[in-house]
């Protein structure tokens, strides 16, 4: 169990239905037509239907071999990427605006799957105490992801960061449980197996505006149908000093992130390969970097 560490900013630790027709009895009947008409202009409406969200459309460059991982999002490939901003607020308003704005693309090529995250801060409100890879980061602001890579709503991938790059993954499945993804760790659903650690690489660096994250997860590290097109995705973020949590999708409190089933869509996939052999580490024998001074 971790102590709880006094209150620092991470600037010291980084640097970088047909309507019913009713005819009255009074001598005449209207023609059906007429009735209808009638509804239509004076009779109550049905509510429109809702639109389905929007998707997450990934953008296929052969240019993301250019990425530099340092955390920046300064390459054009992310320009050309489109962003999501569209998160609401799970705690401590359910359904709330969040306070801070945050922006998330995802570009990938051949080989690997790219996620650039800013998250636009206060930097000398940014808390980042944890050290070890796969130790709770409920003590940090952090961003979190899932990857459900075969839409079933039920299994997938989970990943986080803190704002200094220490990394965290794990395997989830929903057993159809709620649960808030705020002060309970990231989301409601099944469990998660930390024992699984993928092979990906983060980086993080401190703005003036907040921080960003650039991500890089290869194919072969995941378990996927190549002819699949769209995979479920979500997003977390979590501004610790203000007990804030954010989500993209499923942010009512009796969904979370962890459960896939209320995951957004990931779409534009295309020409995808796992390569040769799904590529995982034991978690003792993996060592999280820091962030070389920017």
């Amino acid at each position: 169990m971790v102590g709880s560490p006094s209150r620092c900013s991470v600037r010291s630790q980084i640097r970088s239905v047909a309507p019913s027709v009713w005819v009255l009895a009074l001598g005449f009947a209207l023609p059906i037509e007429s009735l209808r008409a009638q509804e239509s202009s004076d009779g109550p409406q049905p509510p429109p239907m809702a639109a389905a969200p929007a998707p997450l459309v990934a953008h296929k460059s052969d240019d993301a071999v250019d990425i530099t991982m340092d955390g920046r999002i300064e390459e054009a490939v992310w320009q050309a990427a489109t962003p999501i901003t569209d998160f609401t607020q799970q705690e401590p308003v359910e359904g709330g605006e969040p306070s801070e704005r945050t922006e998330i693309r995802v570009v990938f090529d051949e080989d690997n799957l790219y996620i650039g995250a800013i998250i636009y801060d206060d930097p000398d409100g940014i808390l980042a105490f944890q050290r070890e890879r796969d130790a709770g980061l409920g003590t940090d602001d952090r961003f979190m992801w899932i990857l459900d890579t075969f839409q079933d709503g039920r299994t997938g991938y989970f990943f986080e960061i803190n704002a200094a790059g220490l990394m965290g993954d794990g395997v989830i499945s929903s057993g159809g449980r709620g649960g808030g993804g705020g002060r309970g760790g990231g989301g409601g659903g099944g469990g998660t197996n930390k024992a699984w650690d993928g092979i990906w690489e983060a980086r993080t660096h401190l703005r003036p505006d907040g921080w960003s994250a650039e991500i890089q997860i290869p194919f072969r590290t995941l378990n996927f149908n190549p002819g699949q097109s769209e995979w479920g995705i979500n997003f977390q973020r979590t501004i610790r000093r203000k007990n804030e949590e954010i989500l993209w999708r499923g942010y009512l409190r009796n969904q979370g992130l962890r459960n896939p089933v209320f995951a957004g869509r990931l779409t534009g996939l295309s020409g995808l390969s796992q390569g040769i052999g799904l590529e995982a580490v034991p978690s003792s024998v993996v060592s999280w970097r820091n962030i070389p001074g920017n």
